[in-house]
């Protein structure tokens, strides 16, 4: 009779173990703990880099990511919601603040100096870590361990995390995967499955991966097949890795999906320098797969604006870090500064080198698209519909001048609902087809003074000028029940479709780009609460 290995021995009794840890109580978590660190070994448990380090924490993962997914997604936690605020730092938090800060921090009073000065220092910590200087990082850890509190989600969740990357740094591996490991349990048990899955993900992020790494590409898969239909920061996260894989694990063709996806609806979990990095290579396929010459030009003029715009907060993050530094520790965060706009150079130095080669390729259609790539960089090719670099960079004007002369402005979103239906069923040809009829039928509903924009994949932003709420819920409701009766068609086929609408009344005026993105996340959440509720239906932020 043979015995089992400590490979099958680990193998049996993992699961259990986990499902054990994952339902445990406070009390009985740090022998779970113990028994789970047993299993691993401690030549297993040490060494962040061997090979058999990541073999049994990836098991963990595994089983950890296997119960999360199972939980239904929430998606309600205000500290979940409040993480898409880490593509965004550093954030100048003293100018207005900041509402999704103020949401999160709203119930036990905590939008104070002391906390926003702690946030800062936060914010500090995490940019310090993501330029790779760890030793800054860790006198950071050092002067505020004594101030990081329970009390305060966000702030526990950074420091947690960035001192898990820097004991992967120091290659305390059994300290590195305790952390993530209690992180993951404390954020399940104290906030959401989703928020406990959001640090999981970072956890994969953070472990030393071969280039060829068949585990983590099993990983992310996994969550992914999970999230897929979520749309949020956990989508966002796991695609743009799966994204990064080499083509080997992810073919071109299918990056290409993943990219348009990234860049489209989930962008905004996005930051400025992966946004630069999806469009730069949607151009480079685009241009060498000569499938589309004039989207080829397209990502290269938004993979150039997003260029533009990472140097722009490169400048901010280090006013940011030269205003909370002393002059000692600022000269020595400088070589990584020097680092990251050196890359941010070459970076320069590709995009203008791969432009020029599309353009060389195709310079019989140059003459005649020049006159347009301005137009269509602003314009959605497949409906005609303004796109959201219109809304981003020529909207905010027209904003403004409403709200100076106190014209009530109305946002609604408009969501496909099942449109993944639509493309399974009749293929992407036909939902382009209805995709361009709908942004027909929806420009044709409102005046020419209303501003109707393709915001992503099977999005539609409207913006209603002068309209007041009442009017507004009237014309969106006809909208619906017109759309609901209308029949697409598509060579032999009909097709009905259904949609979801949200409603966002603002009545306090425009009076920063930050004020056009809180209306239109207020309407992004009126058009999940009216799919929570069934679908084909209206609903007010």
């Amino acid at each position: 009779m043979s015995k089992d290995t400590p490979n099958t021995m680990c193998q049996k009794e993992l699961p259990d173990l986990i499902t054990k840890l994952m339902d445990a109580s406070d009390v009985l978590r740090p022998d779970l703990m113990e028994q789970l660190l047993e299993l691993c070994g401690s030549e297993r448990v040490q060494d962040p880099h061997c090979d058999s380090y990541k073999d049994f924490w990836s098991q963990v993962i595994d089983g950890m990511t296997e119960y999360l997914v199972s939980i239904k997604s929430a998606d309600q936690s205000a500290l979940f919601r409040a993480l898409v605020l880490l593509s965004k730092m550093p954030m100048d938090t003293h100018k207005n603040g900041h509402p999704l800060l103020q949401r999160l921090w709203a119930p036990t009073n905590a939008f104070n100096e002391k906390n926003l000065r702690l946030f800062d220092q936060m914010q500090l910590l995490y940019f310090m870590v993501k330029l790779g200087d760890y030793e800054s990082a860790i006198r950071v850890c050092s002067r505020n361990s004594d101030k990081i509190s329970t009390a305060e989600p966000l702030t526990l969740l950074i420091y947690g995390v960035s001192m898990a990357n820097i004991h992967m740094y120091r290659n305390r591996g059994s300290e590195c995967a305790c952390l993530w490991l209690k992180l993951i349990l404390h954020f399940y048990h104290t906030d959401s499955a989703d928020t406990a899955l959001f640090i999981l993900i970072l956890w994969i992020r953070s472990m030393q991966w071969p280039n060829d790494s068949l585990i983590k590409q099993k990983l992310l898969f996994k969550i992914h097949n999970a999230v897929r239909y979520r749309y949020n920061i956990n989508t966002a996260l796991v695609l743009y890795d799966i994204f990064c894989l080499r083509d080997h694990l992810m073919p071109p063709d299918k990056k290409m999906e993943v990219a348009e996806l990234l860049a489209g609806r989930l962008g905004r979990y996005l930051t400025m320098n992966q946004l630069q990095e999806l469009h730069f290579f949607m151009g480079n396929y685009s241009s060498a797969m000569r499938t589309d010459f004039k989207k080829s030009i397209q990502y290269f003029k938004y993979s150039n604006y997003y260029l533009n715009k990472t140097w722009s907060r490169q400048i901010q993050t280090s006013k940011f870090f030269r205003s909370l530094l002393s002059d000692e520790d600022f000269n020595r965060v400088i070589p990584y500064f020097e680092s990251r706009v050196l890359m941010l150079g070459n970076q320069v130095g590709m995009y203008n080198n791969a432009y020029v080669e599309s353009l060389e390729a195709d310079y019989d259609k140059i003459e005649s698209l020049l006159i347009q790539v301005e137009e269509l960089s602003l314009t959605d090719a497949l409906t005609g519909l303004k796109n959201r670099r219109h809304l981003e960079e020529n909207l905010i004007q027209t904003l403004l001048l409403a709200t100076r002369h106190r014209t009530p402005i109305n946002f609604a979103m408009v969501d496909i609902d099942h449109f993944k239906a639509v493309n399974d069923q009749w293929g992407h040809l036909a939902g382009d087809k209805v995709l361009a009829d709908l942004a027909q039928l929806i420009k044709d509903e409102f005046r020419k003074s209303d501003v109707v924009i393709r915001y992503g994949g099977e999005e539609f932003l409207i913006i209603l000028f002068d309209s007041k709420l009442k009017d507004t819920l009237v014309k969106m409701e006809l909208l619906r029940a017109k759309v609901e009766k209308h029949v697409f068609r598509y060579k032999e086929h009909e097709i009905k479709i259904t949609i979801s609408i949200g409603v966002n009344k603002h009545d306090d005026g425009i009076f920063s780009d930050r004020d056009m993105a809180r209306c239109i996340e207020a309407a992004d959440r009126a058009v999940y609460k009216a799919k929570n509720e069934g679908r084909n239906q209206v609903r007010l932020a």
